[in-house]
């Protein structure tokens, strides 16, 4: 399966199907080879609505269609995203601890965003290596988070919150979730020796404007996850440059 228009490729594997993707192909393009892939069964009248026991299985390819085409083809392939960092307190998710949560692992994740169900499964299916990025010291519970949403590639995830358990001490900014996120590149740069990890290919999802501002500032793409309005994630995503 490949898209309709020839270029340079990045070959994808979904639901165990492979294909290529060009810098030429549309969003529309890679939604169709997507679904192709899937198998999703859609019904064949009206507006192409997908079966409800398809629904999750949809939005995480949604979500798989944004990434590839922002990372992929969008903007003549300017935007090159290796790996995305995300906060965790009203990011990944709808609540903020303070870094106190005094429940159980089970109860804090119902409070994990849908959306971010379908962009981390995403994400990861895009070979994109992956971050949670907290000011919270209650990294036992985010760990236990992941691996409740995610059982197939949490441990491929690196947890980096204020527990003590690392310390940055590289030349770079430590200011914000800047050093927090060169720790973790340091992380997955002893595991994946084959992946270079930059400020250019790295993406701060955070629900802290502020956060956001310093890593711009740094040289590191950053979107601003508005807690209220949640669901423009996959928007802002496809708008970066």
């Amino acid at each position: 399966m490949t898209c309709p228009r020839w270029h340079r490729k990045r070959w994808i594997i979904w639901s165990g199907v492979s294909f290529s993707l060009n810098t030429t192909c549309t969003f529309q393009d890679i939604i169709v080879l997507l679904v192709e892939a899937s198998g999703i069964p859609f019904r064949e009248r009206g507006a192409g609505i997908p079966l409800p026991s398809s629904m999750f299985k949809l939005l995480t390819l949604y979500a798989l269609a944004v990434i590839l085409f922002t990372t992929t083809t969008n903007k003549n392939n300017t935007v090159k995203i290796n790996f995305i960092a995300i906060d965790f307190d009203q990011t990944i998710i709808n609540i903020h601890t303070g870094g106190k949560w005094t429940g159980n692992g089970t109860d804090l994740a119902q409070h994990v965003r849908p959306i971010f169900k379908h962009f981390i499964n995403a994400a990861s299916a895009a070979d994109m290596k992956l971050a949670v990025v907290t000011f919270s010291p209650q990294v036992g519970y985010v760990s236990e988070v992941m691996k409740m949403h995610f059982p197939r590639f949490a441990d491929t995830i690196v947890i980096r919150g204020r527990d003590g358990s690392w310390k940055y001490q590289g030349a770079g900014s430590h200011s914000g979730k800047q050093g927090h996120m060169a720790s973790a590149v340091e992380e997955l740069g002893a595991r994946y020796a084959d992946v270079d990890i930059t400020k250019k290919t790295t993406l701060l999802i955070d629900d802290d404007a502020q956060n956001c501002r310093i890593a711009l500032l740094d040289g590191v793409r950053a979107v601003w996850l508005n807690p209220m309005k949640p669901d423009r994630l996959f928007k802002n995503v496809m708008n970066l440059s």
